[in-house]
């Protein structure tokens, strides 16, 4: 798993690793960030498969996986967007 946020108010963009199921932390990285970009959050994981049983995710699951995204969406500020695989989803107007 992976966490990248850029914070537009303090010009900073941290990332961090995580892995073996997040019980190993790498150490994080902060830099130095473009204050006239957009801020964002970006969450990026590959799922542990044989932990939970699994050779790939089924198609209930990347269901389910989809409408967390869109109910993140729906519930969120228009000034904040919401991206699925690149794509931007709509939320509130």
């Amino acid at each position: 798993m992976e966490i990248e946020t850029a914070d537009t108010s303090n010009q900073r963009l941290y990332k961090q690793v995580f892995s073996n199921n997040m019980r190993k932390t790498a150490k994080p990285t902060i830099a130095d960030f473009d204050p006239d970009s957009y801020g964002y959050t970006k969450v990026s994981f590959e799922p542990d498969f044989k932990r939970f049983g699994l050779e790939k995710i089924d198609d209930d699951m990347m269901g389910l996986l989809f409408k967390r995204v869109y109910d993140i969406a729906g519930v969120t500020s228009s000034k904040v967007n919401v991206h699925l695989n690149g794509k931007k989803i709509k939320g509130l107007t």
